[in-house]
């Protein structure tokens, strides 16, 4: 990926974005969906379907109805588990191709904790994002989650 960038502000803007990312996924998954455009698409896949550009998503939400949806289901199903997810997002890369969007790459390491037992690496990857502009704030329009491994911990319920 070719690196231009058109304002220093977007690099300080988008890191602000990934920030405020992780800790509503993480403190309040209600809030999540508002980082979406309305049109937007997130996407979990593998290293390997990323690689093969294979379309197989574990996760795959066209809009941010569905996006909320998921949402809700993650706030359902920790009444059975008390579960606490932790965020890591290091190595934020932007570019601004002119056409309005700016494509932005991150690495993520999340971690799991269920109460009463020790932290655990949950999943490693990177993120592969379109984001645009919408009046003062930046959305997701793309959210591709790629995992490094084929292997998840437990169910992959939470967003990545």
């Amino acid at each position: 990926m070719s690196i231009v960038i058109a304002d220093e502000r977007d690099v300080r803007r988008v890191e602000a974005l990934y920030y405020d990312y992780a800790a509503a996924i993480d403190e309040e998954v209600e809030r999540w969906p508002q980082l979406f455009t309305d049109d937007a698409r997130y996407r979990v896949t593998t290293r390997e379907n990323h690689d093969r550009n294979l379309p197989l998503a574990p996760i795959y939400c066209e809009g941010r109805g569905m996006i909320a949806d998921r949402a809700m289901a993650v706030r359902e199903t920790t009444v059975y588990a008390t579960r606490f997810m932790r965020h890591a997002i290091t190595n934020v890369r932007l570019s601004d191709p002119g056409d309005g969007t700016l494509h932005a790459r991150a690495n993520f390491t999340i971690y799991e904790t269920f109460e009463d037992t020790i932290s655990r690496l949950f999943a490693v990857g990177r993120y592969i994002d379109t984001i645009v502009r919408a009046g003062d704030e930046l959305l997701f329009r793309d959210k591709l989650c790629v995992l490094d491994s084929n292997v998840v911990i437990g169910s992959l319920i939470y967003p990545v």
